[in-house]
């Protein structure tokens, strides 16, 4: 059985990386890839006028970000979860059987 201590550091070290977790994604859409940020690149993709290889090398570095974005989103989703389970089971510790009090 958990530690009402155990389960609160947990707790406290889900809710560190899930912060890490936040920053590197906030750090991830404000970083340049080739001088370009994932919308500008997006746009350029649209309207310019580039020769295939210029094309595909962009599409290359767009495909690339998009995984790295969605890649972090389910890190961020995944510890948001954990710290959610580790609140609950930390609300919930104490109620169970053999906790009682004797009146």
């Amino acid at each position: 059985m958990a530690t009402y201590k155990g389960i609160e550091q947990e707790l406290k070290d889900a809710k560190a990386e899930y912060g890490k977790a936040v920053k590197k994604l906030e750090e991830w859409e404000q970083r340049k890839y080739g001088g370009e940020k994932l919308n500008e690149l997006e746009e350029e993709l649209i309207v310019g006028n580039f020769n295939e290889a210029e094309r595909g090398k962009r599409e290359g570095w767009r495909n690339r970000l998009l995984g790295d974005k969605e890649r972090l989103e389910k890190k961020v989703d995944n510890w948001e979860k954990q710290v959610q389970d580790l609140q609950k089971a930390l609300a919930n510790f104490g109620k169970g059987e053999g906790n009682e009090q004797i009146a």
